[in-house]
């Protein structure tokens, strides 16, 4: 494996921060539930792009491990959509105290009229 310089995103569609959304409470983002094998877990969105998510939680998730996610998103209108999706995770690694899980995951299942959603809410961040 080849060493990626500083600064290069392997990602193909950017991320874009939550954290500072004033549409949620408390300077978080919005909450999702997260299922993978037989237990479900609660986290919050940290980033977002129409090819993933990145999210906190207070429990590791093992890379590569298959994932439903389910959250909502209120667009600039006041409009609210659910978001289910289902994904792979790509990065887990701790995070600072209180203790947490930072967690990438990677969409490999959602609908064009979720994407669109996600889509949306980029935008009114922009």
């Amino acid at each position: 494996m080849t060493d990626l310089p500083p600064g290069f995103e392997k990602r193909r569609f950017t991320r874009f921060p939550l954290a500072f959304d004033p549409r949620y409470q408390g300077g978080e983002g919005p909450a999702l539930q997260v299922r993978s094998g037989e237990r479900t877990e609660s986290g919050r969105l940290v980033d977002i792009s129409i090819g993933g998510i990145g999210f906190v939680s207070p429990v590791a998730f093992a890379k590569n491990a298959p994932a439903e996610v389910d959250f909502d998103l209120i667009l600039k209108d006041g409009r609210c959509f659910r978001v289910q999706a289902q994904g792979v995770v790509r990065f887990c690694g701790a995070s600072a105290p209180p203790k947490r899980y930072r967690i990438g995951l990677e969409f490999t299942g959602i609908t064009q009229a979720q994407q669109g959603i996600i889509g949306s809410y980029i935008e009114s961040l922009l």
